[in-house]
């Protein structure tokens, strides 16, 4: 049976964290971008308030403080196009669904954290230091709960750093899928 690389970008991470708790067998290694881990107190209010935003009040409602929490005020100043084309997507999801899977966000981590038996395989988890939802504080904790994990944080950047910076994520992943085909499965 082959096993699979899993990457996943913040919902994708937990999906792709969840994948590995319930095949291992299947896991061969996870790539975790921007995802995230248990929050405090404050930010979990933070989120689930914004869920009850876009609940009463649609996509519309949260996109432009999202896309500050996602891109650095530099790129988004210098990137309008980019920035309609993120608002573009936000706003293509249907009130009545958008809040449904924005609370997984907010309330699906407690069925990934800690997980039992605990992850162990090879992870690479990456985040940027000025990911205000999903910072290094998440990344390490994520990192610290699989054996075998990297926890990696890129300076100067948010939330969206993929497309903000597509280097600053894809070398690393390069370096990390390069160094897990020298190893035998």
């Amino acid at each position: 049976m082959s096993k699979a690389c899993i990457a996943g970008f913040s919902l994708g991470g937990m999906i792709a964290r969840r994948f590995a708790q319930d095949v291992p067998s299947m896991t061969r290694a996870l790539i975790i971008l921007h995802s995230p881990h248990k929050r405090s107190a404050e930010a979990q209010a933070a989120i689930l308030a914004r869920v009850e935003q876009a609940r009463e009040m649609g996509p519309a409602a949260t996109v432009d403080a999202a896309l500050e929490r996602w891109f650095t005020d530099a790129y988004r100043t210098a990137n309008p196009a980019m920035m309609d084309t993120v608002r573009g997507w936000v706003l293509a999801n249907r009130t009545g669904i958008y809040d449904t899977i924005y609370r997984v966000l907010a309330d699906g981590i407690d069925e990934i954290v800690l997980p039992e038996p605990p992850l162990s395989c090879p992870a690479l988890v990456i985040t940027g230091d000025e990911d205000f939802g999903n910072g290094p504080e998440m990344t390490h904790a994520i990192a610290a709960e699989i054996d075998g994990a990297e926890a990696l944080v890129l300076r100067g950047l948010r939330h969206m750093a993929l497309a903000e910076n597509p280097g600053a994520i894809n070398l690393p992943i390069r370096r990390f899928l390069d160094d897990l085909a020298k190893e035998p499965e």
